[in-house]
């Protein structure tokens, strides 16, 4: 087992100082010194985004460098990893994301590197290891049509202007009904 040296995200939305449990793990993990308690610290991040680069913690090698050194670490992933392991600690409310699949990430990525410097999709997960409040879900399915067929930006955004509406609801419905089923199975 390889001991990491991770990488802290000082968003304004994260809890401060030894409050949030990034600071808290980044201290007792040894990933940092000293945790300053006026500094927001929202994420900890385990991979080898070029954001966040994770490092032996021994020797400063890179995670992505281990990687590649040793198959056996990355075989699947095709010699890097496609995730990005995170530990949030939420103060206030984050903003809405929406995240492309791996195709677009890979066009946006080719079309403009600087804002979007990796070529990953970002599926997510989310466990909460403190109290966490969470809103998920969408608008009633009439709704959202309304809103599409009112606001022409929307339709161009989804890019459905030749697709029924009624097949882009019912797909937001079957892909509600699997999610769930997932998640109950576990």
């Amino acid at each position: 087992m390889i001991r990491l040296r991770c990488v802290p995200q000082n968003y304004d939305w994260g809890r401060l100082g030894l409050e949030s449990r990034v600071g808290q793990l980044l201290k007792s993990g040894g990933h940092a010194e000293a945790v300053d308690s006026s500094k927001p610290y929202a994420e900890l991040w385990m991979g080898v985004h070029p954001n966040g680069l994770s490092v032996a913690a021994e020797d400063g090698i890179s995670l992505e460098k281990l990687i590649k050194k040793d198959g056996a670490l990355g075989d699947h992933e095709a010699g890097t990893l496609q995730f990005l392991f995170k530990v949030l600690s939420v103060r206030r409310a984050l903003s809405i994301q929406t995240h492309p699949t791996k195709d677009q990430a890979n066009q946006l990525h080719a079309m403009d590197p600087k804002n979007y410097p990796d070529a990953n999709h970002k599926p997510e997960m989310a466990i909460a290891v403190t109290d966490f409040e969470l809103l998920c879900g969408f608008r009633p399915n009439e709704q959202i049509y309304r809103n599409i067929r009112a606001y022409p930006e929307l339709r161009h955004l989804l890019a459905c202007e030749c697709c029924h509406m009624e097949d882009l609801l019912n797909s937001i419905v079957k892909m509600r009904e699997q999610a769930l089923r997932k998640v109950t199975r576990i």
